[in-house]
């Protein structure tokens, strides 16, 4: 933004369930935000505590706040789908109920979107506790995580750099990923797919710009240790390999269905048992040519747990059969 032109109109999209104990504080380190025209959108998901009535009370003290609420519990996914619908500025930003942003962070990160044509970016973030204290500096060195940046959002889908409430990007990201897929686990890699559908992704190097809380009730927590030490805490613990499984398995389907080079990736993992480990060699060749900005380490742990997964529980038999389905329309 240059000197005397007009902030920047953004629209901040924070999906709110049971958030009453943080939510005060996220949303006045948003409204403080420099150098942009805030818009924050709140949507409700029935949340059971007082939060939807704290939101109002902060809504009637700022006309910058607009409330809404779900007739009936939707979901994270169903929630940010409506949201989405929401954006008319030229940028818009997703954010937690429970984090605090630092005075520039939407600043900095449109300038950086912007000065490198991108269509989404995201940043790093440090950890705090429940009362704010900082106990890292930095969310993707604590998790080994490498930042990554260009035009195939596969890399994403494996090892996940782009925490959803680090997002920035255009309005025209937000169109193209409605409506989101309900069977969603994750949404980080489906926007980062409708952006890299129109352009390039990438990350901010000013950071960290922001806190994020850690605290019992978060959706995704803290996993101490590097890629090995996760893998070998998922190897170990079968239930914890079939749900990385069906993650895997839903995020890939998911994406197939914006690029259709993945539909066959999307059937090798409804494949069990032998048929399974005949998909082995095409699976690695496809992590070596789409996983390798991840590094060669998340490219091995994913081969293994990949192979190990034929030997996974596959969960019910109508859940078989929607995997099956959800399959075959992909390929």
């Amino acid at each position: 933004m240059t000197a005397g032109s007009a902030p920047t109109p953004i629209s901040v999209l924070l999906p709110m369930y049971n958030g009453e104990a943080y939510l005060g504080e996220q949303v006045r380190s948003i409204l403080a935000q420099e150098g942009v025209d805030v818009r924050l959108f709140i949507i409700d998901d029935c949340s059971r505590d007082g939060s939807l009535a704290l939101a109002d009370s902060l809504a009637s003290e700022d006309k910058r706040i607009t409330v809404l609420e779900n007739s009936k519990n939707r979901g994270l996914i169903g929630t940010l789908d409506r949201l989405l619908s929401l954006v008319k500025t030229p940028y818009f930003s997703l954010s937690d109920q429970d984090d605090i942003w630092d005075p520039g962070k939407l600043r900095t990160s449109i300038d950086f979107l912007e000065s490198n044509g991108h269509e989404l970016v995201y940043s790093d973030v440090r950890i705090v506790d429940e009362a704010g204290r900082e106990q890292t500096t930095s969310y993707l060195t604590s998790r080994k995580i490498r930042p990554i940046e260009g035009r195939d959002p596969v890399p994403f889908v494996f090892r996940n750099p782009a925490a959803g409430h680090t997002i920035v990007a255009r309005r025209e990201v937000a169109e193209r990923a409605r409506p989101m897929p309900s069977d969603l686990v994750f949404h980080e890699a489906w926007l980062v797919a409708a952006a890299c559908s129109r352009g390039s992704v990438g990350f901010v190097p000013d950071g960290p710009l922001g806190s994020y809380r850690m605290h019992a009730s978060n959706v995704v927590g803290l996993t101490d240790g590097g890629i090995l030490q996760k893998a070998l805490r998922i190897l170990l613990n079968r239930a914890n390999l079939t749900k990385r499984e069906r993650i895997r398995a839903g995020a890939v389907r998911s994406l197939a269905r914006v690029d259709p080079t993945l539909s066959e990736v999307a059937a090798c993992y409804v494949a069990t048992g032998l048929k399974r480990l005949t998909y082995i060699p095409r699976h690695v060749r496809f992590l070596l040519v789409r996983n390798r900005q991840a590094g060669l380490r998340s490219v091995a742990v994913e081969a293994a747990t990949y192979a190990l997964g034929a030997f996974a529980a596959r969960g019910t038999t109508e859940e078989r059969r929607v995997e099956n389905r959800t399959a075959n329309r992909s390929v």
